[in-house]
C-alpha cells in the first residue's frame, strides 16, 4: 500500500498536495504522472479480482472509496408546487 498512497500525490511532508483537477504545466511533470497511471492500470489488471470479473471489481472499488449521495430535502420540492398552484388559481379568478 505505501506505493498507493505516493499516487495520489503524498509525496513528501515538505510538498503542498497535489490539487486535483488542475492542469499540470510541464511537459516533464506530465512525462511524471502518465508513468504512475500506467503503473497503476497496469497493477489493476494483473489484479486476480479484476481478472475474474472486472465490471465486478470496478464496482466493489467505487462502493468502498465513493461517498454516499446527498438525498434532496422533500419538503422544498412541496413548498414549490404548492406556490404554482396558487398562482394559476388567482389568474383564472381575475379572468372571470
Amino acid at each position: 500500500a505505501p506505493a498507493a498512497a505516493a499516487g495520489h500525490g503524498g509525496g513528501g511532508g515538505a510538498r503542498r498536495p497535489r490539487k486535483i483537477g488542475h492542469s499540470v504545466g510541464t511537459l516533464k511533470q506530465r512525462s511524471v504522472i502518465a508513468a504512475r497511471e500506467q503503473e497503476r492500470v497496469a497493477k489493476v489488471v494483473a489484479h486476480p479480482l479484476y481478472q475474474q470479473d472486472p465490471i465486478q471489481a470496478i464496482t466493489n472499488h467505487l462502493n468502498a472509496t465513493l461517498p454516499e449521495a446527498p438525498t434532496p430535502p422533500r419538503q422544498a420540492k412541496q413548498g414549490a408546487k404548492s406556490s404554482k398552484r396558487k398562482g394559476k388559481g388567482s389568474k383564472h379568478a381575475m379572468q372571470e
